[in-house]
């Protein structure tokens, strides 16, 4: 463990680093409680608590190298604007053959990351998330937290979203047209081998994009938009393992959590998750078995 100011309290050169982590504080179209914009700072600073040992993987997987660059300052750019900021900060980690790590802020910021890998690689997205975002606009805004999802498939069809159990009609509408797969928390509950199906569902590579509303409230009460009936802590990284077991994870995100008073364990939370994912991707490179 360790006090500084990169991810884990660690900031190794850029140039020798696998993994840059880029912080996104970008919030502009919250719908229920905002908070979001100060996710990554405090993704970064509880960072600082979580052991560099994994138990599980049996190694140090910041030996690779992380790198945290300054935060992205959005002061006064437009939506597109700012998804251009993100664009080009993944796409040009990606291309120095780093792993980018994004971590927001709104759900919007995954845009911007599809964005900058669309033209770098042939990816699916496997996209976590309590909702489908599937609205082509939402409160007068297609760049609306809500949309993020419509805004990815747009740009990548290779769209495949778990965890979700809210909706509206105008997405079911959208559905008709476009058979994006959804894996519904309700049925993933009912029907365990359901799990099984999502990485068939899957190309060889696969950005994955974390919404902590995603899990349980009960795991992960600092969001903006909670929902009971989330997916568990092991459920979720058993399927991530497998991800990563059958397929190639080329970079993810984490977004939506809402720093609270009291809650202060979910920043540790999220940033748990994030260095087991972490390990999980880039498992061969770390030379141990998932």
């Amino acid at each position: 463990m360790s006090s500084n100011k990169g991810f884990l309290g660690l900031n190794h050169p850029y140039k020798s680093s696998r993994v840059v982590v880029i912080q996104a504080p970008y919030e502009r179209t919250t719908s229920y409680m905002r908070g979001t914009v100060r996710g990554p700072r405090k993704m970064i600073e509880a960072s600082g608590q979580v052991e560099f040992f994994d138990e599980e993987l049996w190694t140090d997987p910041s030996r690779l190298g992380i790198h945290t660059p300054a935060p992205l300052n959005f002061t006064g750019r437009k939506p597109e604007a700012a998804l251009g900021m993100i664009a080009r900060e993944v796409g040009k980690s990606f291309r120095a053959g780093k792993f980018p790590v994004l971590l927001g802020g709104e759900h919007t910021v995954t845009a911007g990351a599809i964005q900058g890998l669309k033209d770098e690689a042939d990816f699916s997205v496997l996209y976590f998330d309590a909702h489908p975002d599937l609205r082509y606009e939402y409160e007068g805004s297609k760049y609306s937290h809500a949309c993020a999802a419509r805004r990815v498939y747009e740009m990548n069809p290779n769209l495949v979203i778990f965890g979700a159990r809210t909706f509206c009609e105008d997405q079911a509408e959208f559905l008709k047209q476009n058979p994006v797969p959804i894996f519904w928390a309700h049925d993933l509950a009912r029907s365990p081998r359901l799990w099984d199906k999502i990485v068939p569902a899957l190309k060889p590579n696969v950005y994955l994009s974390i919404d902590l509303d995603g899990f349980d409230p009960a795991i992960m009460p600092a969001v903006g938009t909670p929902v009971p009936g989330g997916i568990g802590w092991y459920d979720f990284l058993n399927l991530v393992k497998k991800v990563a077991k059958k397929r190639r994870i080329i970079g993810c995100d984490v977004v939506e959590l809402r720093p609270q008073k009291g809650f202060e364990f979910c920043d540790f939370t999220a940033a748990r998750l994030l260095y087991r994912v972490l390990g999980y991707a880039l498992h061969k490179e770390l030379k141990v078995k998932i």
